[in-house]
């Protein structure tokens, strides 16, 4: 009895109706949720809607680049633009911090957000972990070869 009142009062919670964790019965999140959530105080919060955020972005590149039907890229390429909108400017500002460095830099190079280079050569300058840095190298080498291609 004690244990079904608990579990109604956590799935009751209000801040269970907000961002991307959702209460039993309502719609699974969408991609505008986990946006939302990187605005959150909690750091285990931000750090679950960026990693999601990387794997849909992953997931839509996937996507459109394997699927023939022109729909199916238009539909892609349109989450692709909200999370260049969305979700890029906020990886240049949040790269400092410890848990979105990794997601982050690996999304702004999957979005080529070329205009992220300084942050990412800013980060990686003051001494990251070595998986962090691992990451923040790997962008700014596949971010710097998309800025050479676009030079005249």
């Amino acid at each position: 009895m004690l244990l079904s009142a608990l579990w109604l009062l956590v799935v009751a919670s209000p801040a269970h109706a907000v961002g991307a964790v959702k209460a039993a019965g309502q719609p699974p999140p969408d991609f505008q949720d986990y946006v939302v959530d990187l605005e959150s105080p909690d750091p285990h919060r931000r750090r679950l809607a960026i990693r999601t955020l990387r794997g849909r972005i992953h997931a839509e590149l996937r996507r459109s680049a394997r699927s023939g039907d022109p729909l199916v890229r238009d539909e892609a390429t349109l989450v692709l633009d909200d999370a260049d909108h969305g979700v890029a400017p906020r990886c240049i500002e949040d790269i400092d911090q410890p848990e979105l460095t990794r997601p982050c830099a690996d999304i702004l190079a999957m979005l080529e957000t070329t205009a992220a280079l300084p942050a990412l050569r800013s980060q990686l300058s003051i001494g990251t972990r070595a998986a962090a840095r691992h990451h923040l190298e790997r962008a700014i080498t596949v971010l710097e070869s998309y800025a050479a291609e676009g030079a005249p």
